[in-house]
């Protein structure tokens, strides 16, 4: 499913959000994916974690279990570099910008439903799956 010359696809954290709380366009988008070239970003798994309802041991252990299949693409010190650029260039979270210069720096497809943000990056491949 990934785009022609973007030989893989990132997801972002909302993407994931919405499979985990069932939404059924997520569930069946990720049905779709080739898993071996899908990948999220370190910065996805931390805020995922981040989240509230991940005190219930039960939870965070199922959302370690789906994350397990997908590759985890480093955030290294070219990718921060570029991050800290398009936080100031484009008014991003920083941690948007480190989702979108993984994806650029890895040339990956990036799928999210925030293309508001994330289409104004130059050079970043952004789809919305549903």
């Amino acid at each position: 499913m990934a785009d022609k010359g973007h030989d893989m696809n990132l997801l972002d954290t909302d993407i994931i959000i919405d499979y985990l709380r069932g939404h059924e366009p997520a569930v069946q988008f990720i049905k779709t994916l080739d898993i071996e070239n899908t990948a999220v970003c370190v910065i996805t798994v931390g805020e995922l974690l981040a989240g509230q309802h991940n005190a219930n041991p039960a939870k965070r252990r199922a959302l370690v279990e789906f994350l397990g299949p997908f590759q985890s693409l480093e955030v290294d010190h070219f990718v921060a570099v570029a991050a800290g650029d398009m936080a100031r260039e484009y008014g991003m979270q920083l941690p948007d910008a480190l989702i979108a210069a993984t994806a650029r720096q890895y040339k990956a497809t990036l799928y999210t439903r925030n293309v508001k943000d994330f289409g104004r990056v130059k050079n970043l491949e952004v789809r919305k799956p549903f």
